[in-house]
C-alpha cells in the first residue's frame, strides 16, 4: 500500500541520517553538573580521573588546603598507589601552611609534583582539573565535590593552575 511504502521511506531517510545526528551530537557535548556528598561522595568524583585519563596523562590540584581529616589523607596515600598503577601523573599546589611533611609525602610517590602556592591565598576548597572536567572540593567543614563537565571550563582553570605553577617553588 501506499501508507507502508511511505513509512518504509521515512525509516530508510531517519536511517540514513542517524550516524550524522550522532556524530553532530557528540561533537557538541551538553555541559554537567554533579554534586556528591560525604568523603565517598568526594572519592567517586576523584576516581573519574581514572574512566577519563589514560596512561601518561597528568591531573591537576590547585589549593590543598592545611586541613584535612586523617582518613582523607590516608585515602589520598592509597589512591596514589592506584595513580601509579594506571600510569598517570599528578600536579598539585598545596596552600601555605600545609605542613611540609605532607607535602614530602605526596611527592615521594612516582609521578608527582607538589609545590606550596606563593600566593596568601587560602581558601577550604580545592580544585581538581582533568580532561573535560573540573570537580570543586570541600573537605572540611563539610564534604561535599562539585563536578562540572564542560571543556572551556577545564581549560579555564587549567590557565590559572599554570600560572600559579609558574610563580611557586620546588620542595624537595
Amino acid at each position: 500500500s501506499d501508507k507502508e511504502e511511505k513509512l518504509e521511506k521515512t525509516k530508510r531517510s531517519i536511517f540514513d541520517m542517524l550516524p550524522e545526528l550522532i556524530a553532530k551530537q557528540t561533537r557538541t557535548k551538553r555541559s554537567e553538573v554533579g554534586i556528591y556528598f560525604g568523603y565517598n561522595g568526594i572519592r567517586t568524583a576523584h576516581e573519574h580521573i581514572y574512566t577519563k585519563l589514560k596512561r601518561g596523562d597528568e591531573y591537576y590540584y590547585l589549593g590543598v588546603p592545611a586541613y584535612q581529616p586523617e582518613e582523607q589523607h590516608i585515602y589520598w596515600q592509597k589512591d596514589h598507589l592506584t595513580r601509579i598503577k594506571a600510569g598517570i601523573k599528578f600536579k598539585a599546589l598545596f596552600n601555605k601552611g600545609v605542613d611540609s611533611r605532607i607535602v614530602k609525602n605526596r611527592n615521594s610517590y612516582r609521578g608527582a609534583d607538589v609545590k606550596i602556592m606563593e600566593s596568601e591565598i587560602k581558601t577550604p576548597a580545592t580544585f581538581a582539573i582533568f580532561a573535560d572536567t573540573i570537580v570543586i572540593v570541600l573537605q572540611h567543614p563539610e564534604a561535599i565535590a562539585v563536578e562540572i563537565i564542560n571543556q572551556s571550563i577545564a581549560d579555564s582553570f587549567k590557565a590559572y593552575f599554570d600560572e600559579f605553577w609558574k610563580r611557586s617553588k620546588e620542595i624537595k
